[in-house]
């Protein structure tokens, strides 16, 4: 416990964004009463650490208690990540575009399969479709430990903006 507890402290004092930690905290607070691994715990610190506040955004718009996919409620794209990425053309929504990948890529989010039964293991990057994501392991433990459903609604909104909007 005292090092989970050192981690986390070391983890405040290092990050540079103020907006993270009122996370990191709840992610400190929550660990002393969750009956997941320490190992889990540390790999969820070590994720906290290395994603960005904005990833942190993208990931408080996926819902962590969801077991069937078939409710996807989360109104994002059904569009692949790239097609809207090249119409949107600014410089925001590309970073919000590459942000999502690094998600998936380092699997944090998952894509549902065609039939929205079962994760697809491997997506290359033109198939995201962020309507169709849904939180893996460590982004559900992530969201959960830290409650990522605080974030507020005005930091979700341009990022909702950038992921839900239609191709021409």
């Amino acid at each position: 416990i005292r090092e989970v507890f050192e981690g986390f402290l070391l983890l405040a004092r290092g990050t540079y964004e103020e907006k993270k930690l009122p996370f990191i905290s709840n992610m400190c607070a929550n660990s002393f009463f969750t009956n997941s691994p320490l190992e889990n715990i540390l790999g969820s610190l070590r994720l906290a650490e290395r994603l960005s506040y904005r990833q942190l955004v993208i990931l408080s718009l996926y819902n962590p208690f969801r077991i069937d996919p078939k409710t996807n409620t989360s109104g994002l794209s059904q569009h692949r990540l790239f097609e809207f990425a090249d119409e949107l053309c600014d410089e925001y929504s590309t970073g919000v575009c590459l942000d999502l990948w690094d998600l998936v890529a380092s699997g944090v989010l998952v894509q549902t399969s065609e039939d929205l039964i079962t994760p697809e293991v491997i997506v290359a990057v033109g198939n995201v479709i962020p309507g169709r994501l849904e939180l893996g392991y460590s982004g559900r433990l992530l969201h959960n430990l830290s409650e990522l459903r605080e974030i507020p609604q005005t930091d979700r909104d341009p990022v909702i903006e950038v992921l839900s909007r239609p191709i021409r």
